[in-house]
């Protein structure tokens, strides 16, 4: 931890502090005008219905989690509540924070605490705990591992993916690709090292059984105006051949979902793009967020894979992988909240990433 001590990252970070302040204080302000319910969390409900003490509970420790803090629809607008939230989010970004001073010059590193500080939608999840920030951490460390292996990281990396799988089960597939990349290093003698890879992996296997269901249910429930089985029927009534319809839907569902995960709100993906207006007071702000959105976000993930091309350095495939844990919504649920672990990510590619900076801090460490 210090890096906390230096002068420059603390500059930054308070940037960014100052920045996710302007914006969250904006979006309580003005958000009611487009939305009325400034902002709801249904999903509390089940977390805090669910049976206590009941491993098989959908991210079994973060329904504990917010369960001790009492955390509910009742308090969720409560001072207290979006105080405790705001703090909470600060904490998981400093790993960006930190990153960003190391991989961008002065000014890009700068520029870019500012700008997740602004970014609308990271700043409306930082007022409430939802259980998909638990995957920005694990995110953050694995890519810092892939950037900047002499840090070795690698085992701190794998245990906070576990951990966080217990508080966000889509990080399992993360995870996973971690653990199993450590088998073909795996030497089978007696140290602290293997008694800690032994129990990390029991808890990655008890983890991956206890959220199985809840796993399979997220690919075959069909939630959502843009499910597969939607899809399929739009098909069917254009008078397209029954079967032709499955294997069209079957295309087709992963780009819409691909459009509703880099730029739909999650209202969108379960009520279709034009939104009641109980929901969505301005059609056109709506609509146009939406695509805006998209457009931002996926040039940057298209930014991204030039970049590693152009690089054509096999350490850097490596970051594409934790785009893997969008996977599943491909053909589940699928909105902008799942990618919400990513939009850090995503935004180094507005700025110029120079390699020299990477040499410079496997020196410096």
């Amino acid at each position: 931890m210090i890096f906390l001590k230096n002068r420059y990252f603390l500059n930054l970070f308070f940037s960014f502090l100052i920045a996710k302040v302007i914006s969250c204080i904006l979006i309580i302000k003005f958000l009611s005008i487009y939305d009325s319910r400034l902002f709801v969390f249904t999903d509390l409900i089940e977390y805090n219905e669910a049976v206590k003490g009941f491993i098989l509970t959908p991210n079994f420790l973060y329904a504990y989690f917010i369960r001790f803090l009492g955390y509910d629809n009742s308090n969720l607008l409560s001072p207290l509540s979006i105080f405790v939230s705001f703090l909470f989010s600060l904490l998981l970004f400093i790993p960006w924070v930190f990153l960003g001073s190391k991989i961008l010059n002065k000014k890009s590193s700068f520029f870019y605490s500012i700008f997740i500080g602004l970014h609308p939608y990271l700043a409306l999840y930082s007022l409430k705990i939802d259980s998909t920030s638990f995957s920005i951490i694990p995110v953050a460390f694995f890519v810092i591992n892939q950037f900047f292996p002499k840090y070795k990281l690698e085992i701190i990396s794998l245990w906070t993916s576990i951990i966080s799988s217990f508080f966000r089960s889509q990080t399992i597939i993360l995870a996973w690709i971690q653990a199993l990349n450590f088998l073909p290093k795996y030497k089978y003698n007696f140290s602290k090292k293997n008694i800690g890879l032994f129990f990390a992996l029991a808890l990655l296997v008890l983890c991956s059984l206890s959220q199985y269901d809840y796993g399979s249910n997220i690919l075959t429930e069909n939630f959502g105006c843009y499910s597969f089985l939607n899809i399929k029927n739009f098909f069917i009534d254009i008078n397209v051949n029954k079967y032709l319809s499955h294997f069209l839907s079957f295309l087709t569902t992963p780009i819409v979902h691909i459009f509703l995960l880099f730029g739909a709100r999650e209202a969108i993906g379960v009520y279709c793009l034009n939104l009641p207006k109980e929901i969505a007071t301005n059609s056109f702000i709506n609509i146009s967020s939406t695509i805006i959105f998209f457009f931002f976000h996926f040039s940057l993930f298209i930014k991204m894979i030039v970049w590693i091309l152009t690089k054509n350095h096999k350490r850097f495939f490596g970051l594409l992988i934790p785009f893997a844990l969008l996977i599943p919504n491909l053909y589940g649920a699928a909105h902008m909240r799942y990618i919400l672990f990513l939009i850090p990510y995503l935004m180094f590619w507005l700025f110029e990433i120079k390699e020299e900076n990477l040499d410079l801090i496997s020196k410096n460490y």
